[in-house]
C-alpha cells in the first residue's frame, strides 16, 4: 500500500526546496535548486519541472502524492493562486497564475499561499502545544508575518496578513512598498544595514567602518563584540520591535508569539530587552512575557507548512 504524501515547494530568492511531505510534517524526501534569475515565466517553468521530478521520484519511492502546496514570496491571492504583488527579489514575478499553470500541468489538486504564512503554519504545527491563537513573526530580510487561530491561517479577505506593512510611524522611513514608516523599517535585516549605512559617519570609530558591504550578521557580530554603534542599532530595533508586539497583543490576545527567521536566532542580544520593555509598557494587567518566545524549529519551517497546507486543502477543501 502507497503512502499517502503532498508535494512541498519553498520559493525563496535565491533557493527552491522541494519536498514529499507526510501527514505528520515529516520530510520523506527533499532537493533544492538555485532560484532562476530571470524570474516570471521562466521562474514558473521551473517549478513545473521540479515538481515532475518530484512526482517521479515519488513513483519509485511507492508514494501516493495527493496535493501540491506551495509557498511563494510575495502578497498571493490563496483562492486563486495568483501572485498580486512581490518583492524585489524575485523579477517579473507579480501577476503570475501559479494555480492555473499548475492545473493546467498535473492532475494533482495544488494550493499556494505566502511564503511567510506557509511557514507562520509549520512552526504552529511544531509547537502548538493547544494554542488558539498564535502569532508569528518571521524576522529576516524583511518580516514576514501570520496568524493561526482555531487551528487555521488567518487571511482576512484572502490576501492578509501583512503585519510588516503596519505602520508605526506616520512620516517614518521609507519602504519599498510605497508607504513610510512600516514595521518592517524598524525590524528587519534591511532596516537594520539601511541605518547603519546612513549613519555610520556619526561612529568613526565602529569596526564596521572597516567592512565595505555591511550585513545584519556583521552589525550582530560586532554588538557581541561591544562595538557601541551596532549595539545602539540593536536597542534601536528592539524598542520599535517591544512597541510593535504590544500593538498586536492588543488586536489578537494571542496564546503565543513566535519569532522565527535569521534575527530570532540573534536574540540574546535583544529579547530579554524586548520582552521587559512589553511587560513594563502594555496596557495590560495580568500580562505574561512568557508568551513572547523564539520559535524552535528549523529553517524547514516553510517546506513543512508548505507540505501541510496541501494536506488541509485536500482533505478539508479549504486552507
Amino acid at each position: 500500500m502507497k503512502k499517502k504524501c503532498t508535494i512541498a515547494i519553498d520559493l525563496g530568492g535565491t533557493k527552491i526546496y522541494f519536498a514529499l511531505i507526510a501527514e505528520n510534517g515529516d520530510i520523506y524526501y527533499e532537493t533544492k535548486h538555485k532560484t532562476g534569475a530571470s524570474g516570471g515565466n521562466d521562474l514558473l517553468k521551473q517549478l513545473l519541472e521540479g515538481t515532475k521530478l518530484l512526482l517521479e521520484e515519488a513513483e519509485k519511492l511507492n508514494f501516493d502524492v495527493k496535493a501540491i502546496g506551495i509557498g511563494s514570496p510575495g502578497r498571493v491571492d490563496s483562492k486563486n493562486g495568483i501572485v498580486v504583488d512581490c518583492t524585489p527579489n524575485l523579477k517579473n514575478w507579480q501577476g503570475i497564475n501559479i494555480k492555473q499553470a499548475f492545473s493546467n500541468e498535473f492532475n494533482t489538486p495544488v494550493f499556494i499561499d505566502n511564503d511567510a504564512n506557509v511557514a507562520a503554519y509549520g512552526e504552529y504545527v511544531l509547537n502548538k502545544e493547544n494554542k488558539k491563537t498564535i502569532v508569528v513573526l518571521t524576522l529576516g530580510t524583511g518580516l514576514g508575518s501570520g496568524i493561526i487561530h482555531n487551528e487555521k491561517l488567518f487571511r482576512g479577505s484572502g490576501l492578509g496578513p501583512e503585519i510588516g506593512h503596519m505602520i508605526i510611524e506616520a512620516k517614518g522611513r521609507d519602504c519599498s512598498c510605497g508607504q513610510r514608516g512600516c514595521f518592517e523599517m524598524y525590524v528587519s535585516g534591511t532596516a537594520l544595514e539601511h541605518q547603519a549605512k546612513k549613519r555610520l559617519d556619526e561612529y568613526p570609530d565602529s569596526l564596521l567602518n572597516k567592512i565595505r558591504h555591511i550585513t545584519s550578521h556583521d552589525i550582530f557580530d560586532l554588538a557581541e563584540q561591544n562595538d557601541i554603534f551596532c549595539a545602539l542599532l540593536i536597542d534601536e530595533m528592539a524598542e520599535y520591535l517591544a512597541y510593535g508586539l504590544i500593538s498586536l497583543i492588543n488586536i489578537f490576545d494571542p496564546d503565543l508569539i513566535l519569532l522565527a527567521g535569521g534575527i530570532s536566532k540573534r536574540s540574546s542580544l535583544y529579547l530579554n530587552k524586548v520582552t521587559n520593555m512589553v511587560d513594563k509598557k502594555i496596557n495590560y494587567t495580568s500580562f505574561d512575557k512568557k508568551i513572547i518566545q523564539i520559535a524552535e524549529s528549523n529553517e524547514k519551517s516553510g517546506l513543512i507548512g508548505a507540505g501541510l497546507i496541501a494536506f488541509l486543502g485536500y482533505e478539508r477543501g479549504e486552507i
